[in-house]
């Protein structure tokens, strides 16, 4: 008997989408080429600055929110990374991010506020204080002494990049292409 493996339900998210510099692209493609075995990195498209993280939403939801994340006077600005810091902790991390230099108050400011009034949309609230970050790269297994090591080597990237927009995300169909889909 064949199995019929069901697709996970869609997760929503809203997220400062950024725009990789080449500077950017060029820090990525070097420290991917010396990376731990088990280090899987986010294609330039997919890095972003998470806002509020729904889960499943209904078919009711999506364009609630869309709509009220269009009307959000918005000026792009430029950020800076400050540090490299393993998420949620280093003893059990699924991300590999850079947290914020130049531009962490505006965007930590930004954040508390739009976090819990997109979550009050859809019945939710916020379960943590704002961290602004951008994830990297996610290890392919828990926790590993190597790729924290590794982590902890890495200079993060010397130059500026633009927030353009905050947007909706939700997954991707083609998870090869990318991991996630901007839906405006």
């Amino acid at each position: 008997m064949t199995r019929i493996q069901k697709k996970p339900p869609p997760n929503w998210f809203a997220a400062f989408a950024i725009e990789p510099t080449a500077a950017m692209r060029a820090w990525l493609d070097t420290i991917a080429e010396n990376a731990p075995l088990g280090v899987v990195f986010f294609k330039p498209m997919d890095l972003h600055i998470t806002v509020a993280f729904f889960g499943a939403l209904s078919s009711e939801q999506v364009p609630v929110l869309l709509q009220t994340i269009g009307k959000i006077a918005f000026s792009p600005f430029s950020i800076e990374f400050g540090e490299t810091r393993a998420l949620p902790s280093r003893k059990r991390f699924s991300a590999l991010t850079l947290t914020l230099g130049k531009g962490r108050d505006k965007v930590t400011k930004m954040m508390g506020e739009l976090e819990s009034n997109l979550l009050a949309l859809v019945g939710k609230r916020s379960r943590r204080s704002p961290l602004p970050h951008m994830t990297f790269a996610r290890p392919k297994k828990r926790s590993d002494g190597e790729i924290l090591s590794w982590l902890d080597q890495l200079n993060p990237p010397d130059c500026s990049v633009i927030i353009r927009e905050i947007t909706m995300y939700t997954r991707s169909d083609n998870r090869r292409q990318s991991l996630f889909k901007r839906v405006n």
